[in-house]
């Protein structure tokens, strides 16, 4: 069976002879269908070519490169007959709410948030707010050209830290293509996930980092994103003002009942006393009773439920009314937490939309 060929780049040896250092290190290309037959770019290639002549000397690299995301993916080689289109990314961000006191000292908790956006390699910073509720207010500019191999679009979380390294809160990613396609997106509330509070290694790492899923809450962004056309696309950051109110998504209130009957193969904390169960939606909580484990079973039988107008809690087992977005999407995941008197044993994570 013959081989097919997907595509290819030419490259000019001289131009690599009078490139720095004699060489093209670690380039990404784009592969077009010499035959014509498929039009556009059939994929890309990362590659290094090195031309030498008598007397030269090869220049050696770091065994440890870059990182990928620090790449910078729009200086992609392109055949000339690729037409490249250039646009602007804009990232407009408002609000946070709810966000974690990450910092723990002698005047309280607090958090002193900022965002990195990345794509394509480029990474613009947000200046520096100060609470859990802060308005962010800025708007972050990302040059594109088009086509572009890169689709992935990080805004990461972080709290600064005047002496140590600085805490990620967490990370969220959009796709370039999707929010093309439906022409941009929101103004609207994004629910941010991530490992228990103080957790920043190992699995905990991976959770704030957005790779695997998180196990709690980590607050809400209100942004928005859109692609324009611009003729010279630059990187910036620009201040930005609060949304009027006909701008806002839109809230509305929700009841939930939730029925709890009992657990079974429970591991028994003697040293730890008896077992409740907390749910989490954004920032709402509510809480069972504490029931004894006995023979792997504990039996509540209760009704915890989100009550009527002023919902005030009474004597921890009530809750709301729960004023939430009235777009599902945008309303964060509720958590159920198997607890004992000292930690949380297990967890179950469920979509909003998934029980209304």
């Amino acid at each position: 069976m013959r081989d097919v060929l997907i595509g290819a780049f030419e490259f000019d040896v001289s131009q690599v002879y009078f490139s720095d250092d004699h060489e093209i290190h670690r380039q990404w290309v784009a592969l077009t269908d010499t035959t014509n037959t498929y039009e556009g770019i059939q994929g890309y290639i990362r590659a290094s070519i090195i031309v030498l002549g008598p007397n030269d000397e090869q220049k050696m690299h770091p065994l440890v490169e870059e990182d990928e995301e620090e790449t910078n993916l729009l200086q992609v080689l392109v055949p000339p007959e690729i037409e490249q289109v250039p646009k602007l990314l804009v990232i407009s961000l408002y609000q946070c709410r709810n966000l974690p006191a990450m910092d723990m000292g002698i005047l309280g908790s607090q958090c002193d948030p900022f965002v990195w956006a990345q794509f394509a390699g480029i990474k613009v910073k947000s200046k520096r707010r100060k609470g859990c509720d802060p308005d962010m207010l800025n708007e972050i500019s990302i040059p594109v050209m088009e086509p572009i191999m890169a689709s992935a679009i990080k805004l990461c979380i972080f709290d600064w830290n005047a002496a140590t390294r600085n805490d990620r809160i967490a990370t969220l990613t959009f796709n370039y293509n999707k929010i093309k396609r439906m022409g941009g997106l929101g103004p609207k509330w994004v629910p941010m996930y991530g490992a228990p509070i103080g957790r920043q290694k190992g699995v905990a790492a991976k959770m704030n980092r957005g790779v695997i899923e998180g196990t709690c809450y980590r607050g809400d962004m209100l942004l928005k994103m859109e692609i324009r056309d611009e003729k010279e696309p630059k990187k910036g950051l620009v201040n930005i003002g609060l949304l009027l109110e006909s701008q806002m998504p839109k809230e509305t209130s929700y009841i939930i009942r939730f029925d709890l009957y009992e657990g079974t193969e429970i591991v028994s904390f003697k040293m730890f006393g008896e077992m409740h169960v907390e749910i989490h939606i954004g920032g709402n909580t509510a809480r069972s009773s504490r029931v004894p484990v006995k023979d792997g079973r504990c039996e509540w039988y209760e009704t915890i439920v989100s009550s009527g107008p002023g919902g005030a809690q009474t004597d921890n087992k009530e809750f709301g009314p729960l004023y939430l977005q009235k777009d599902l999407n945008q309303v964060p995941d509720l958590f159920i937490f198997l607890c004992n008197q000292k930690r949380r044993v297990s967890f179950l994570r469920i979509p909003f939309k998934e029980i209304v």
